[in-house]
């Protein structure tokens, strides 16, 4: 969240503010404690903010009390401003201790650090049902080419849009997540901001879109697929 917060995550902010869209906003421990105004703009307008860790560092080989240390961390300091509803973690940067350490100090509906499927799902950790909030789309591809990171959306849009189904533990469940995050030093970029702005036009023209923040999808997905134990 430090990273384009001086000028890119106001630009997202009030883009997203003109259109009341919500957000779900993925925060650091430590940048929070250095950038608590900007958390309190969020919970203000109404934003989700998730635990993304303490810092951004590979936590593969990291002893299993540090890592257990860092978790407590995050959330004792998003939590002096916001209150975590789930675990976002750092997506290929965890140790394989990590979602254990997560789902043992508990108090989040769902854990985001799973790219398994374009769907949420249920995994058990030790004795506990995790729901993952998968990824679907995302503009990272900003960050490696100077390309239309929002090009993949429309036709993940589309994908979403249709009649979609799967079979899920025995029940036909049907495909929600169409779109995925923006970092603020990559969308928050002016042009980008307009390329950001036109796609939202597109999303705002469909009446069958559910544009939301991840907490509400963990919800209807807890109550309308709850878990069911392995027969």
């Amino acid at each position: 969240m430090s990273t384009g917060s001086r000028a890119g995550l106001w630009r997202l902010l009030r883009l997203f503010e003109q259109r009341r869209l919500p957000l779900t906003v993925f925060a650091v421990g430590m940048a929070v404690g250095a950038q608590s105004g900007a958390v309190v703009a969020m919970v203000a307008l109404g934003h989700e903010i998730a635990s993304h860790g303490w810092r951004w560092i590979n936590y593969h080989g990291v002893d299993e009390g540090t890592e257990r240390s860092h978790v407590r961390l995050a959330v004792e300091t998003i939590r002096r401003v916001a209150e975590p509803h789930r675990w976002a973690g750092t997506p290929g940067r965890t140790s394989e201790n990590t979602r254990r350490l997560v789902a043992e100090h508990g108090g989040f509906l769902y854990d985001a650090d799973s790219y398994g499927d374009d769907l949420p799902y249920w995994e058990l950790v030790g004795e506990k049902p995790v729901s993952h909030r998968a990824l679907c789309a995302r503009h990272q591809r900003y960050a490696l080419c100077n390309g239309a990171g929002f090009q993949q959306r429309r036709p993940v849009l589309r994908v979403s849009e249709g009649r979609v189904r799967r079979t899920l533990y025995g029940r036909r469940v049907g495909a929600e997540d169409a779109v995925d995050r923006l970092h603020c030093r990559l969308a928050g970029r002016p042009a980008r901001m307009a390329a950001l702005a036109r796609f939202l036009d597109h999303v705002q023209k469909h009446d069958r879109v559910w544009i939301c923040r991840r907490v509400e999808i963990a919800r209807h997905w807890a109550e309308h697929h709850p878990y069911l134990a392995p027969s």
